[in-house]
């Protein structure tokens, strides 16, 4: 059990060090597009408001049953 726990910490703290290092390098990419997940996440909600609003959307319908009113 010991060996899987510190199999686990290894493989995160890897992981972990490698993301780093690629956003170093990308760093300067990443925050010319900064902005845009923010937008994007806004216009999502801001639709799916809209559909819940006017009833197109219906919490706890599966999406077979969109159309059958």
């Amino acid at each position: 059990m010991t060996a899987y726990v510190l199999a686990v910490i290894a493989g995160i703290v890897a992981l972990t060090m490698a993301l780093i290092a690629g956003y170093q390098h990308y760093e300067r990419r990443v925050e010319r597009y900064a902005p845009y997940p923010l937008v994007v996440s806004a216009v999502v909600l801001v639709t799916m408001d809209i559909g819940f609003v006017t009833g197109l959307l219906r919490v706890g319908q599966p999406w077979g049953a969109l159309g059958s009113r």
